[in-house]
């Protein structure tokens, strides 16, 4: 995964303690954002697919001259396009990461900048809307620090050329691209349940289901994300789903989970390269398999037959191996 970075760069010069209106705070703070996705060598502005997964990593580079503000506060982060519109990917919803800092603005300390969420490791997993995009969308992300009880946005320091709209700072910009490839979506096959009548992405699997992705042409290693609902409440104990790549051989595990309760969230599961790009299956196409060791009887009446994993999102990210 190549790393594109977008920044408001932090300036070396001391930070300017001007009046401000009564009840602003003003610090001395720049917001930094790097965004993590695979992205091809050739391509000048990162592009992400629409329907897929990023990881944004946030920094706030605090300078010298910070003072803590006396409130807590939150990190603002606001998806624009080219027109300067929040970006609306539904009636009434924007697309935005708004979100807490730990630790929190006041508890910063000069010169020490902080890296958020804290780790690489722990970067914040962040979906791009799979109804926005196309050939030329551009997308300019601001971001910026707020009161958390009154919703007064705070003066962060400027990087000397920039202008801040409404006191929300350029932090990155990348291009949303349409899927039509389907490189992250799946292709379900008859050893599947469903769609879902409700939600034509939710699927329960059998005992054993396969789904087709069709390979990334540059990738070498991908990342399944996937999240859902495990029956094993109803099962009366744990269900453990194994995940193979290719064809169903213990050299080909690529994963083994184990799930004590319903739902999981978004979960990683990585494909190390030798796997992924085994000079023994390289077709246009890659093969996962899920299997199951226990599985659920539907419900009397229900002509679907046994209900193993009940999935609510599967996607193959390509990624990059070196990173």
């Amino acid at each position: 995964m190549l790393r594109l970075i977008a920044s408001a760069a932090a300036t070396t010069a001391a930070f300017l303690l001007v009046a401000c209106p009564a009840g602003d705070t003003r610090l001395d703070v720049t917001p930094k954002l790097v965004i993590h996705y695979f992205k091809p060598s050739d391509e000048q502005l990162l592009s992400v697919d629409a329907g897929a997964y990023v990881d944004l990593e946030y920094t706030w580079v605090v300078g010298n001259n910070y003072a803590p503000p006396p409130d807590d506060m939150r990190a603002f982060v606001h998806f624009r396009d080219s027109n300067g519109k929040l970006i609306e990917f539904a009636p009434g919803k924007t697309l935005q990461d708004d979100h807490d800092i730990n630790p929190p603005p006041r508890k910063w300390k000069a010169g020490e900048d902080v890296v958020d969420p804290g780790t690489p490791a722990a970067r914040r997993m962040f979906k791009i809307p799979e109804n926005i995009g196309g050939q030329n969308f551009v997308v300019t992300v601001y971001a910026g620090l707020y009161n958390s009880e009154n919703n007064r946005r705070a003066i962060l320091t400027l990087p000397e050329g920039d202008q801040p709209e409404d006191r929300a700072y350029r932090v990155a910009r990348f291009h949303i691209r349409r899927n039509r490839e389907k490189y992250i979506y799946p292709e379900f096959d008859t050893t599947w349940n469903g769609p879902e009548p409700d939600n034509y992405q939710v699927r329960w699997s059998t005992r054993s289901s396969v789904a087709t992705f069709r390979r990334y042409p540059k990738a070498e290693a991908a990342e399944l994300i996937l999240a859902g609902h495990s029956p094993a409440e109803d099962l009366g104990e744990s269900q453990e789903l194994s995940i193979y790549i290719h064809e169903k051989r213990d050299d080909l595990l690529v994963a083994r989970l184990t799930f004590d309760h319903e739902r999981i969230l978004p979960t990683r599961v990585p494909i190390r390269k030798e796997l992924f790009s085994s000079e023994e299956f390289m077709g246009s196409f890659v093969k996962i398999i899920f299997e199951v060791d226990k599985v659920m009887p539907p419900p009397e009446g229900d002509s679907r037959s046994e209900l193993g994993f009940e999935f609510h999102e599967l996607l193959l990210l390509p990624r990059d191996p070196q990173t």
